[in-house]
């Protein structure tokens, strides 16, 4: 069987890599002799980092390119990369709106219907989607729907909005996100300190990100208001707490400017004095020989050490999640606030615009820490114990696709 895994693959950001770790891994476990070949604009970054093939085959301008130029043979061979391929399979993140503008739907939807033409397999496996304003996005996705094989959503919210405006379909389903399958693996780094050293520093990981693109939004002033916030609750809680703390920066991208998780967080550094920063020399651009599963290790191991986590990065807040370490999520999205319903953290998620319009993020902040704190012990235990039900619902996931994919 030749499976193409398609998704945000080879842009150096952590959760997406993992996200395809994870699928690979997986895949593998599942079906010992499957060729599996990776869609993406940066196919050597797959190669070096993954160890497996990576294609640009599928991408739209890869097919213009070659029309404009008059390469027929090269059409000849991306179409023949997908009359011998078995199945197209998306794996996890959210793809499925309309928030940047059409182009991404445009591009799954031309993808699909390719491979629908030769009569291949689509499946989407731990994707997410969200309202879409445009009526030509609201058309593609529709087509997309039909199209597919099977589509298991991350969360119960994606599913319902599909269920509302398209009606109830077998072939639609919801379930957790990928990382989850990785509970097995990674269980062994979970953390099972319930109770700190008195006189060890407070070590607290902090993912931010710039505000993703967003049409409408003033992003530089969303940054910076959180950035001074952030700032600010440092300082007092650094008081309340009465302790050293030490923040553990979790980048998950260095990219451009609406990726340098690197770049916000730095940005707090320099307006705290006397603090300190423990920046990890862990860089996933520099992965090579297939050695992301090592690097995601290490990552983990680091997440692990820490006493809690406050998070904007939404893999940030699942790894956590499956480390059983204690976090606050900062949400700027439905994936958030769904994925702490579902874990029953609801009490320690702010919600990043209102907070930011309230001038509140501080204040907000130090309350959560001090109950974290306080209940840290029975927190852990709740972590786990929701581990366990989310392994079956990460199971009962790759039943379904692997099912689908036979």
């Amino acid at each position: 069987m030749k499976v193409i895994l398609d998704g945000a693959y080879g842009f150096d950001n952590v959760g997406d890599e993992a996200m395809l770790h994870t699928a690979i891994n997986l895949l593998r476990n599942e079906k010992p002799n499957v060729e599996i070949n990776v869609s993406s604009f940066q196919p050597e970054k797959i190669k070096s980092f993954h160890g497996v093939k990576g294609v640009s085959h599928l991408l739209p301008g890869t097919l213009l390119r070659n029309i404009k130029n008059l390469k027929f043979r090269n059409i000849l061979e991306q179409l023949d990369f997908i009359r011998s391929s078995d199945v197209l399979l998306f794996a996890g993140g959210s793809i499925l709106h309309d928030k940047k503008g059409l182009r991404d739907i445009i591009v799954i939807f031309y993808k699909v219907l390719l491979f629908r033409v030769f009569g291949k397999k689509v499946v989407f496996w731990g994707v997410a989607h969200d309202q879409m304003k445009s009526i030509v996005a609201k058309l593609l996705f529709k087509c997309v729907v039909s199209m597919a094989s099977l589509i298991v959503f991350r969360d119960k919210m994606s599913a319902d909005l599909v269920a509302q405006s398209m009606g109830p379909s077998k072939y639609v389903d919801s379930g957790v996100d990928i990382l989850f399958g990785l509970l097995p693996a990674l269980s062994p780094l979970a953390n099972t300190e319930q109770y700190k050293k008195a006189e060890s520093p407070c070590r607290i990981g902090l993912s931010l990100r710039p505000y993703p693109p967003n049409i409408g939004f003033d992003l530089e002033a969303l940054d910076e208001a959180l950035c001074e916030q952030i700032a600010k609750y440092v300082e007092v809680v650094s008081k309340k707490i009465g302790k050293p703390l030490v923040i553990v920066p979790l980048i998950f991208s260095e990219g451009d400017a609406a990726r340098n998780d690197k770049e916000i967080i730095s940005r707090v550094e320099l307006k705290l004095k006397g603090f300190e920063f423990e920046w990890s020399s862990l860089d996933v651009s520099a992965c090579n020989n297939a050695g992301f599963g090592n690097m995601l290790n290490e990552y983990c191991e680091n997440i692990s050490g820490l006493d809690f986590v406050i998070g904007e990065r939404f893999h940030s807040l699942v790894l956590s999640q499956i480390l059983a370490v204690p976090y606050i999520s900062i949400s700027y999205d439905k994936k958030i606030d769904e994925l702490v319903k579902l874990v029953e953290m609801e009490s320690y998620s702010l919600n990043l615009l209102e907070s930011i319009k309230n001038n509140s993020i501080g204040s907000e902040l130090v309350v959560m820490t001090e109950s974290l704190l306080l209940n840290r012990p029975k927190l852990i235990q709740n972590m786990a114990k929701n581990n366990d039900a989310l392994m079956l619902m990460s199971k009962e996931d790759q039943l379904s696709v692997f099912s689908a994919l036979s």
